[in-house]
């Protein structure tokens, strides 16, 4: 699925930014208005991290705007030949493989994006996929404690590491559990603590 949120974004880097920023007015700022975008993201104290990442000697006199330009195109090359590679040792794999990785594709390019570059509407869903990303190792320990972890009980441990509130939406996480084969305890009592 994260094969398919990757290529959804690299097609929405490709052909839906320009248009959103041209719709949106952002492609014809002023000075002044260019200038309270960077006073509000404070775009100078990314300068050093973008410095670092960026594979040559950079100029005090050119901008953070140009650089991140240009991390973001040597990013986009990486991912794009990363993905390829990807897709092509992916044709090798035994049929079932083959088969629940291209649904993953499928699922994960849509997961947020439609492909007239529309929003899914469906924010928390990948929120909620992301963090699941994010934190696999810590699940899986959990998942294997004698007596394991239970769904209800994931997804407040989410909402704890997180300090946020992922709806409180009980079933659109287990219907996310399902679809990606995250398996757990069933609910039972509360265990004593």
């Amino acid at each position: 699925m994260i094969f398919g949120v990757l290529t959804r974004c690299l097609s929405f880097m490709r052909d839906d930014v320009d248009g959103i920023l041209e719709t949106n007015g952002l492609t014809a700022l002023t000075r002044e208005q260019e200038g309270k975008i960077r006073d509000r993201f404070a775009l100078e104290k990314i300068r050093p991290v973008v410095q670092t990442q960026i594979a040559r000697k950079v100029k005090k006199s050119e901008t953070v705007e140009d650089l991140v330009a240009e991390l973001g195109g040597q990013n986009y090359a990486n991912l794009t030949e990363g993905l390829a590679g990807t897709l092509v040792r992916s044709i090798a794999l035994p049929p079932m493989e083959q088969s629940l990785f291209l649904d993953g594709l499928r699922e994960g390019y849509e997961l947020y994006l439609k492909p007239d570059g529309s929003f899914a509407g469906d924010k928390r869903r990948l929120e909620i996929y992301l963090l699941l990303l994010a934190h696999c190792f810590e699940i899986e320990k959990m998942r294997k404690k004698p007596g394991g972890i239970s769904r209800p009980e994931l997804l407040a441990w989410l909402e704890e590491q997180h300090g946020a509130d992922l709806g409180k939406n009980q079933h659109q996480f287990d219907v996310l559990c399902d679809g990606i084969g995250l398996f757990t305890k069933s609910p039972g009592r509360t265990r004593k603590k």
